[in-house]
C-alpha cells in the first residue's frame, strides 16, 4: 500500500490521503540500457526492499560514456544519497551486480546494512542476500578497489580501472561466484543507477 495525496474535483475526495494497493508497477529507467532486458530490470525491482516498488531509477555512471575509473564511479555515486544498482556485463557475456541501500563513501573497512545483495543473470537470475549469522562485510571502498562482499573470499571486487575483478563466494551473502566458474573477469560495461 502506498500513501498518496489525491487532488479531486469532488470535495469529499480532494486533498485527502489515501492508502492504494500497488498490483504490479513497472519502473521507469531514465538513461539508455542495454545490458538486460525490462523483464530482467523488473526482477531486480521484486527483489528492492518494499520501500522501492513504485520508485523508479535513472543511470548516472556509465563506463562506455564516463570512462572506467573507480575515481569516476565514486564522485557520480557521492552526488546522491540515494540506493543504488550496480551491473556489469563481462567479456564472457555474463551480466551480473549489486544493490547497494546505503550512500558510498571512501572507507577501507566495510560499512553498510543487510539490505545490501548480490545477483547474477547468467547462466540463471539468482539473488544472494545477507546471511544474518556471518559477517556484515556489506562494501569497502578505496581509491584502488571495490568490495561488495566479504569473508573467506571477496563477493565482488573491482580494480581501480573497472576493466578487471574477481566474484568469488564469501561469507557475507553466501553467494555462488558471479562470473560462473571463472572467478577473475574482465568488464566490458559498467553502469549504477540510482532509485528516485
Amino acid at each position: 500500500y502506498k500513501k498518496v495525496l489525491v487532488k479531486s474535483t469532488n470535495q469529499q475526495l480532494n486533498n485527502q490521503f489515501v492508502n492504494l494497493r500497488v498490483l504490479h508497477y513497472t519502473p521507469q529507467i531514465i538513461g539508455s540500457n542495454s545490458l538486460i532486458s525490462l523483464q530482467q530490470f523488473e526482477k531486480i525491482w521484486s527483489w528492492l526492499p518494499k520501500r522501492y516498488n513504485i520508485s523508479d531509477s535513472q543511470m548516472i555512471f556509465n563506463t562506455q560514456h564516463d570512462g572506467c575509473s573507480l575515481q569516476s564511479l565514486y564522485q557520480k555515486s557521492t552526488q546522491t544519497n540515494n540506493s543504488t544498482i550496480l551491473l556489469i556485463k563481462t567479456k564472457e557475456n555474463n551480466v551480473f551486480g549489486a544493490f547497494i541501500s546505503h550512500r558510498w563513501e571512501k572507507n577501507e573497512h566495510f560499512y553498510g546494512n543487510g539490505e545490501t545483495f548480490l545477483f547474477s543473470f547468467y547462466p540463471k537470475s539468482r539473488r544472494y542476500i545477507w546471511q544474518t549469522n556471518y559477517k556484515t562485510y556489506f562494501m569497502s571502498l578505496t581509491n584502488n578497489e571495490l568490495i561488495i562482499g566479504g569473508g573467506n573470499g571477496f563477493g565482488l571486487y573491482l580494480d581501480s580501472e573497472l576493466l578487471h575483478g574477481t566474484s568469488e563466494k564469501c561469507d557475507t551473502f553466501n553467494n555462488l561466484p558471479l562470473n560462473g566458474e571463472n572467478k577473475h573477469f574482465e568488464c566490458v560495461v559498467l553502469q549504477l543507477f540510482i532509485i528516485t
